[in-house]
């Protein structure tokens, strides 16, 4: 179904809890805390949508597109997943209708494709998801020029985390390509969502490692307080924006040699810099930092698409007088234990340590650290036409 604008629609009358061929499920504990978080009005929601752009060269079909994305729904539960408005179960729908909205803008003038663009993606963070009808996966085609495209892809977190993106636009850029040529992608078999929610509902693993955290987080805990440029504000927004900043490859390469003469890996390496930045910025010798752990990297087959992302609270104390290399080293030994106690929830890990809360700033973590792991391009089989 091909649609000229963003916006998704349901029937008034539409109950998904009304269908009795779909498959009831409860939340899992990651789902509950971004349900809670999500009805705190709609600034709250739209800061879980996750908007990524695919720029594509080359002529690119619609009607391909839409079947692609219609394989790529049916193959991944989470997909075709509502949730009551209690926040106590969510339902999978047998089938699951998601629109492509498509945009021509190559009658337009640069400046006036740029800010139609803009526009667009303002709109696609800005609009909320409805949870308890769906669908929470929202999909845009927009043209700037018979050969060039941008692939807009907006999900809800609550049902996608950045692991899962990966495995979604590696299935999708696969059928597009099979696609073209009416044939069927051959597709590594995805985790059943059904079984992996099942999986992780009242582990027994729960309880013995929100127990470790909590011995983690005993006494006075730091509230990291970097140098400001601005007064904090009373209320604060879930505004925010993007520095990049680019690492030369000969500075990477001295990195992963100094990690490697520790035997830690180039996440500890960086992980332990930006501590000791925030170490020296702060003046504290006690901070937490959040590290995003993916649950996929756990199971047997991380072909998964679902919200399955953990964020650990590490704590860590500098000695002023250590070295890098000895720090590096208690770090790493820090975060492996830490790692092998994911089965735990930041909310939940709030709720028993009943500090008192700060309108101003986020609760425990006000920073968390993480490497975004950027693989190949993927291969959706276009390219530019030859002159």
């Amino acid at each position: 179904m091909l649609e000229t604008k963003g916006a998704n629609f349901v029937p008034v009358d539409f109950d998904p809890f009304a269908d009795t061929s779909t498959i009831d499920l409860p939340l899992t504990v990651q789902q509950s805390e971004v349900w809670v978080e999500s009805q705190m009005g709609r600034e709250a929601s739209c800061a879980f949508n996750q908007c990524f752009v695919l720029h594509l060269e080359g002529p690119l079909s619609i009607e391909v597109m839409k079947n692609a994305v219609d394989r790529v729904v049916r193959r991944h539960g989470a997909l075709r997943a509502c949730f009551d408005k209690e926040g106590n179960q969510q339902r999978i729908l047998p089938q699951g209708e998601v629109k492509v909205a498509f945009e021509d803008l190559s009658g337009l003038g640069e400046k006036q494709r740029r800010e139609a663009i803009e526009r667009i993606l303002d709109r696609e963070t800005g609009e909320p998801f409805d949870l308890a009808n769906g669908p929470l996966l929202r999909v845009q085609v927009v043209r700037e020029t018979a050969e060039l495209h941008r692939l807009i892809i907006t999900m809800h977190h609550i049902v996608c985390d950045g692991w899962s993106s990966s495995v979604f636009f590696s299935d999708l850029a696969a059928c597009y390509a099979a696609g073209r040529f009416g044939l069927e992608a051959q597709l590594p078999e995805p985790m059943s969502y059904q079984e992996y929610v099942t999986s992780v509902v009242d582990r027994e693993e729960t309880i013995a490692d929100e127990a470790y955290w909590l011995g983690q987080l005993t006494g006075e805990l730091p509230n990291l307080d970097l140098p400001l440029d601005h007064k904090r504000p009373a209320m604060r927004s879930r505004n925010g924006a993007r520095e990049t900043l680019r690492i030369e490859s000969d500075v990477y390469k001295q990195i992963k040699t100094i990690g490697a003469s520790q035997g830690a890996t180039l996440f500890h390496t960086l992980l332990a810099a930006f501590e000791v930045l925030m170490f020296r910025l702060s003046g504290q010798e006690d901070i937490i930092v959040g590290i995003p752990i993916a649950g996929q990297s756990e199971l047997e087959n991380g072909h998964l698409v679902a919200h399955s992302v953990t964020t650990l609270p590490l704590r860590c104390r500098a000695d002023p007088n250590a070295t890098f290399a000895q720090f590096l080293k208690e770090l790493r030994a820090t975060f492996l234990e830490g790692q092998a106690h994911p089965n735990v929830t930041f909310t939940s890990l709030l709720s028993k340590l009943k500090i008192r809360r700060d309108a101003s700033r986020p609760a425990l973590i006000s920073v968390v650290f993480n490497i975004d792991r950027i693989g190949a391009a993927f291969d959706f089989g276009i390219s530019p036409s030859s002159a």
